[in-house]
């Protein structure tokens, strides 16, 4: 996590990237550079899965100095391999109502559906960063064997909600929005609403750990969501 090479972006922005290859060990350093650079600069910091950006609301006028204050803040910076973190655990519908490319994905991975549903709920996830839209988490995490090309014509509207998996990753739309991911299935719960405090309940460096309800049992959950009576449950974690 030393190696990095600074970028000039434009007139009001900075860019910080490693070359690494994405884990939870470069995500818990490179949230610790963010978190200690928020304490120096009174810029908004943006981070992906490799990345840090640092913008400015007027142009930066001294690059140089700024640069060289960047690299001290990361020398000094403490990396560590375990973190504190919020473990969530998320209900989720593989039934075919909601499942609509379950077959499909069983079929392309010549597994069976049941063994589609397994291997996804058999791992937790991690949240990297929040992006594509407010509320949709990038996770890592997805089992090898779910590992499937994204659709070659996406989908123009994918519901709210829906859990499906494209490429290497998992990922349940906070909205209804286009999609090219394959959907395997719902989750109920809000991942993102402007009336709720926090908006968003998730922040990177947690963990996510699906398990399968019938439908029954997800409409019920739905209706305690609606009537502000469901505890979502989470636990404080170390490791």
């Amino acid at each position: 996590m030393k190696e990095f090479t600074l970028f000039r972006m434009g007139t009001h922005a900075i860019l910080i990237q490693w070359d690494v290859v994405p884990s939870t060990t470069v995500l818990h350093g490179i949230l610790a550079v963010k978190k200690n650079l928020q304490e120096i600069f009174p810029f908004e910091i943006v981070h992906t899965y490799t990345e840090l950006l640092l913008k400015s609301n007027i142009p930066i006028t001294d690059y140089d100095h700024i640069a060289t204050e960047i690299k001290a803040c990361i020398a000094k910076t403490t990396f560590t391999t375990s973190q504190p973190y919020m473990k969530h655990y998320i209900p989720v519908c593989y039934d075919g109502q909601f499942g609509t490319d379950l077959i499909l994905v069983a079929d392309t991975l010549k597994l069976s559906v049941a063994e589609v549903i397994r291997l996804h709920k058999a791992t937790q996830y991690t949240v990297h960063f929040i992006g594509f839209l407010p509320g949709f988490l990038y996770l890592e995490g997805l089992d090898n064997s779910l590992h499937i090309s994204r659709k070659a014509k996406p989908a123009l509207s994918v519901p709210k909600g829906s859990v499906a998996i494209g490429g290497t990753q998992t990922g349940i739309y906070p909205q209804t929005s286009p999609g090219g991911w394959y959907v395997i299935g719902h989750c109920p719960l809000s991942f993102f609403d402007v009336s709720s405090n926090p908006i968003c309940p998730f922040q990177a460096g947690d963990r996510l750990e699906f398990f399968e309800v019938d439908s029954t049992t997800h409409k019920d959950i739905s209706k305690h969501i609606q009537e502000g009576t469901y505890t979502h449950k989470k636990e404080l974690c170390y490791g």
